[in-house]
């Protein structure tokens, strides 16, 4: 009404108080394959690194390093990681850095004169040579555990910081009581909608 119209010169609401919508409870059951793929897609996030006896760095290695990146001109890091997983070949650190640890060994300290993408976020480090010193510290395997295969002490190591369960059981139904929540959520959503509708066709 405060642009000048009035809803009842253009609508005639219909009986809305007598609608009556309904929704089929079985869209909305939260069933074991639900609680697995949930846990499977958490724990892919947390995969498990093992140290390797492989020495030499190649292309697809996941290396785990502690590195420190210094700009021209500057006296301290601005990047730096201590105990880092890196994949090589994955992108992830800027052009050079992964390639240039291909062929060195576990045990090798690197140092890569890099420079800095002119697309950084960070206006100050565009363009500017940076200076990297990379230990290599592990050649390691990457696995990642589903949940039938999952044990206490995973979950003990991985899970318990985020949501304070200690067992296999505890995540199972930590995680069975959030989706049924969402799901919750979503049946009261969907059930304004579908009243929503009901009401704009008897208007």
């Amino acid at each position: 009404n405060c642009l000048g119209y009035d809803p009842d010169d253009y609508v005639e609401a219909g009986d809305y108080r007598n609608i009556k919508v309904s929704l089929d409870e079985e869209d909305y059951t939260v069933t074991e394959q639900d609680i697995r793929e949930r846990i499977d897609a958490e724990s892919a996030q947390m995969p498990v690194y093992t140290k390797t006896t492989k020495k030499t760095v190649k292309d697809g290695d996941t290396v785990r390093i502690d590195y420190s990146g210094i700009p021209e001109g500057e006296e301290e890091p601005s990047w730096e990681g201590s105990g880092e997983h890196l994949t090589i070949g994955s992108g992830q650190m800027p052009d050079g850095f992964e390639n240039g640890l291909i062929g060195h060994s576990v045990g090798d300290t690197v140092k890569l004169d890099l420079v800095c993408p002119e697309d950084h976020p960070d206006q100050d480090l565009a363009g500017k040579k940076i200076s990297f010193e990379v230990e290599i510290e592990a050649i390691e395997t990457v696995k990642t555990v589903q949940a039938d295969k999952m044990t206490d002490d995973y979950v003990l190591v991985h899970f318990y910081d985020l949501y304070q369960v200690k067992t296999v059981e505890e995540l199972h139904d930590y995680e069975k009581e959030q989706l049924e929540k969402d799901m919750e959520t979503q049946k009261e959503t969907d059930r304004k909608e579908k009243y929503l509708e009901e009401l704009v066709s008897v208007s």
